[in-house]
């Protein structure tokens, strides 16, 4: 049985640098979904119910830093973190600066997956690569799954990755 929320339900929070899949990600392991992306943009939370593990509910935050408010709002009391990094276009400044906002409102910030994602072109850097880019600068070493969000490769088993950690 998965810990969780009080009445069982898992909150995962989807963070990462903007342009990095974040909204698709959720969108695509989502059976409901509703967002606020005004021309393409988050601005506001995505929100998924996941269509493979019951009771799992994905919040996406922005990926802009003026809407730090939104991605703290968004990641609070989550249970675990999904952090989508581009491949071709990591940006990990921005993504180490995302999650040191965030981790302060989370129930388990350790509990963190990376989605190397965009493996589909061509000059993405391999997942292992990622890994090592994100371990070099958060002193973590999470799980990283290659992924093509667009495609929904990689997304399920890296979710379920995460929720092995929280069990």
């Amino acid at each position: 049985m998965l810990e969780g929320l009080e009445d069982g339900r898992i909150k995962i929070a989807v963070i990462g640098p903007e342009d990095a899949g974040k909204t698709t990600v959720v969108r695509q392991l989502s059976d409901k979904f509703a967002t606020v992306s005004p021309r393409g943009r988050t601005i506001g939370i995505d929100f998924g119910r996941c269509k493979y593990f019951d009771g799992v509910y994905l919040f996406g935050v922005p990926g802009q830093l003026r809407f730090k408010f939104v991605m703290k709002l968004g990641a609070r009391n989550a249970d675990g973190l999904i952090l989508v990094i581009d491949s071709a276009n990591p940006q990990i400044d921005t993504a180490v600066e995302i999650y040191e906002l965030v981790k302060g409102v989370v129930k388990n910030p350790d509990r963190l997956v990376v989605f190397a994602n965009k493996q589909d072109l061509e000059d993405a850097l391999p997942p292992e690569r990622v890994g090592e880019l994100v371990s070099e600068r958060l002193d973590l070493d999470p799980p990283v799954v290659g992924t093509v969000a667009i495609e929904g490769k990689g997304l399920k088993e890296g979710l379920g990755l995460l929720l092995e950690e929280l069990s």
